[in-house]
């Protein structure tokens, strides 16, 4: 038994190293990409964009398919250009006490006109949820590009709605807008 489990251990090891050998990983370009949230207010709409973010992607062998991705950041990177918007986006979002964001790429699946649906895990303000959106990726030699837009309704993750002087209403519902674009580096050891 003990030689059974140590034998199919084994067999998971070369699976597992065979699979990361197939892989290459995207070196995200900032410069090219941009991670944008689109915010609908009854006044004052406005764009959030995230500054800085950590992006690990790996792609098959071939540079074609997406194997996984994470996307990790702080929300006090996402900037709307007006400081004190910033503040209060801040104070609403408990950006103090829930720093950090992310989210994990968990199935990417092939959709009509060569789009692909892709679902995974948002974490925000401590709460992680499920979400799913399209994405269009396309490949031109050694470059990748990832575009795609996902609605996140804040209050799933928590957040209440803002409301001001019994007119003004920000719409939970934000769009977040982001295209990915950076180089293959050479298949993983």
């Amino acid at each position: 038994m003990k030689r059974t489990f140590l034998v199919a251990l084994s067999l998971w090891l070369v699976g597992v190293a065979s699979v990361s050998a197939a892989t290459k990983s995207l070196s995200v370009d900032h410069k090219q990409s941009r991670i944008e949230v689109d915010v609908k207010a009854t006044m004052g709409s406005f764009v959030g964009h995230l500054a800085d973010y950590d992006a690990t992607i790996a792609v098959d062998e071939s540079g074609s398919a997406v194997k996984s991705a994470v996307i990790a950041f702080k929300f006090a990177d996402v900037k709307t250009g007006e400081d004190k918007r910033d503040h209060h986006m801040h104070d609403w979002q408990e950006t103090e006490k829930y720093p950090d964001a992310r989210f994990e790429l968990v199935k990417l699946a092939p959709a009509e006109g060569g789009a692909f649906d892709a679902t995974g895990k948002l974490t925000l303000h401590g709460q992680t949820q499920e979400l799913s959106f399209p994405v269009q990726i396309t490949t031109e030699g050694d470059t990748l590009v990832i575009d795609g837009e996902a609605v996140v309704n804040t209050e799933r993750f928590g957040l209440p709605i803002i409301r001001k002087f019994l007119a003004l209403k920000v719409n939970p519902d934000v769009t977040v807008r982001f295209h990915l674009q950076g180089k293959l580096a050479p298949a993983a050891d």
